[in-house]
């Protein structure tokens, strides 16, 4: 399983609120095989591998 940190920094300017963004998952190789097979093989849909 990997893990993603989707901790965010808020800062809070003249009254309103900034969030700095969330950086994107780091998958591994493997993870991106694995999905690229369910897909092709076994005739899942993206969202469903999603």
């Amino acid at each position: 399983m990997v893990l993603v940190d989707t901790k965010v920094e808020v800062k809070y300017k003249d009254g309103g609120v900034r969030m700095k963004r969330i950086p994107r998952g780091i998958y591994t190789k493997e993870l991106r095989e694995e999905t690229v097979n369910l897909v092709t093989e076994e005739g899942l849909s993206v969202p469903e591998v999603g």
